[in-house]
């Protein structure tokens, strides 16, 4: 087989399909001598910040299904200088329940309880809504960011506000937020994995140094990261109980290092350069 030149570069199809394509995919990963495999983190980042913005505007768009309901329930509600107030004022968190009595939003001006902990999905505190979504995962928008002038808000502009601009304004906050988010915890996640490859890379005797082994690590995370994030849309109910999603590449991740391995290894049996530019077998 000959390995791609340094300096070349992999089209972004043929690197998404690279973790589910032939093993040779992994040998030309680690082989390439370039990098610690960033661009790879930064493609997964994206993959699940742009998945777990679309789970949060599926959320949103159910919870907006019963919005015409909910503002009736409503009181008085006005922005000075990007702070809610209500008349009468509610000093005391509050549920308001759709029609078939299932709790939908948490008033709760002075932010006196923890979304995470309550069984709603929607918080609307003086400054802030928050939603989150089936996975626990809670994102906060500013009211000030908004564009609503100070004022009395009538309930009619309330209504076409959540069900047109706010979901726009709500993924446009999300999706750069969460990919930052998700490309620091990979970062961590891309440390403790090269760590732990370090184990089957000793057993197997491929002799991978540190660069490599990142690179290595980069492309089982992208293709987790892509498997996560399909997970996510289509199908969040597979995903284990309660697991954070950016958890979830880190548990599908290591069975892609071990493949990349085992590939490795039956690379260099058959002769092929190794990642540290050697022929040969595997040593006995």
């Amino acid at each position: 087989m000959t390995e791609p030149a340094k300096g070349s570069r992999t089209s972004l199809p043929r690197l998404l399909l690279r973790p589910w394509g032939p093993a040779r995919g992994w040998v030309e990963e680690t082989g390439t001598g370039r990098g610690v495999g960033i661009s790879r983190l930064a493609l997964a980042a994206l993959l699940l910040g742009l998945a777990l913005s679309l789970l949060g505007q599926r959320q949103l768009g159910r919870w907006l299904e019963e919005a015409p309901g909910l503002v009736e329930q409503l009181p008085r509600l006005g922005l000075r200088e990007g702070s809610l107030w209500t008349d009468p004022p509610e000093t005391d968190p509050r549920v308001l329940r759709d029609s078939r009595g299932r709790p939908v939003l948490l008033l709760d001006l002075d932010g006196q309880r923890r979304l995470e902990e309550e069984d709603v999905a929607v918080q609307l505190t003086r400054t802030r809504i928050l939603v989150k979504d089936r996975q626990g995962t809670v994102q906060a928008f500013p009211l000030a960011g908004t564009g609503q002038p100070d004022g009395e808000i009538k309930p009619e502009e309330l209504l076409a506000f959540l069900q047109g601009p706010a979901r726009w304004l709500a993924f446009a906050f999300s999706l750069p937020l969460l990919t930052l988010l998700s490309l620091a915890l990979l970062f961590v996640q891309q440390a403790l994995l090269s760590l732990m490859a370090l184990v089957p890379d000793r057993l197997y005797g491929t002799g991978l140094d540190m660069p490599a082994r990142l690179r290595l690590v980069s492309l089982a995370i992208l293709g987790s990261s892509q498997l996560t994030a399909l997970l996510l849309l289509v199908a969040p109910a597979l995903l284990p109980a309660g697991l954070p999603p950016w958890l979830a590449p880190l548990v599908f991740s290591l069975a892609g290092v071990m493949r990349g391995i085992t590939a490795l290894h039956a690379s260099q049996g058959a002769g092929r350069p190794t990642p540290g530019g050697e022929a040969g077998g595997t040593p006995g």
